[in-house]
């Protein structure tokens, strides 16, 4: 609402039609719209990366990697300082297979602010992603260390604990996590990381459902997480993209209807 009506009170600022498109991709799910607002607001506002780091997201869901790479690459040229802009390029050096690349950017983002959690949390994604599983768990811990309250931080940690064969612990993690009911609200998308880490079938495909009933916001990119692989075949995790509106393989869309 605030979005739309800075929209009506001057069409011509982009950073609220970015905004407007960032909120229709996470929470409305309708692609088209939000591609053509986050696409209007790079045009209106050129100098504001935050526009190029959201549109990038847009051209990932469609398959178009490189197109989202070339997006941040913008981005990173207007803010080079921005930690989130280079942790989402990170992330789609990844998805186009060259981790190795990828771990470098974080391992030099890590540099400039070593507490921001987003970045520490790709950099355990990705040695995950390279099966160097040792490093990805330590930098887990060193996370956890960082910030025991975030709840992405903690799921990270389970992901890597159940990968690296410490599946008790992960899953006693699990446990603590979800009966932390004191809390306003708890990411099922993030207990489902820590029930995939261990390859529970159900489990995670029960977390997955409950956070489509609840329209978490990073639902989308399920289909490029790599911990979710092992389901791609079921038809229940099919049933789940197809209600997003993501193919079942990786950032591939849905057509309404199909």
């Amino acid at each position: 609402a605030a979005a739309m009506t800075a929209i009506a009170l001057d069409p011509l600022a982009g950073e609220p039609h970015a905004s407007l498109g960032d909120i229709l991709f996470h929470y409305d799910w309708d692609w088209a719209a939000a591609e053509r607002e986050l696409d209007e607001g790079v045009r209106l506002a050129p100098a504001f990366a935050t526009a190029y780091q959201w549109a990038s997201e847009a051209q990932l869901l469609k398959g178009d990697r490189e197109g989202a790479l070339a997006r941040l690459r913008q981005a990173r040229a207007i803010d080079p300082l921005s930690m989130i802009v280079r942790t989402s390029l990170a992330n789609v050096l990844g998805l186009l297979g060259r981790r190795e690349q990828a771990v470098t950017e974080l391992r030099e983002a890590i540099t400039l602010d070593p507490i921001f959690v987003r970045t520490r949390r790709e950099l355990a994604l990705q040695l995950l992603a390279l099966g160097r599983t040792d490093e990805a768990l330590a930098e887990a811990r060193k996370l956890a260390e960082i910030a025991p309250d975030n709840l992405p931080s903690m799921a990270v940690l389970g992901l890597c604990l159940g990968r690296s064969g410490h599946a008790t612990e992960a899953r006693m993690l699990l446990k603590k996590l979800d009966g932390e009911k004191g809390k306003p609200f708890v990411s099922s998308l993030e207990l489902a990381r820590i029930a995939a880490g261990v390859e529970d079938r159900n489990l995670t495909l029960q977390y997955l459902q409950r956070a489509v009933e609840a329209r978490e916001g990073f639902l989308p990119f399920i289909g490029g997480d790599e911990e979710f692989a092992f389901l791609r075949e079921d038809s229940r995790y099919q049933a789940i993209a197809r209600t997003i509106g993501i193919g079942e393989g990786r950032g591939t869309p849905v057509s309404v209807g199909e």
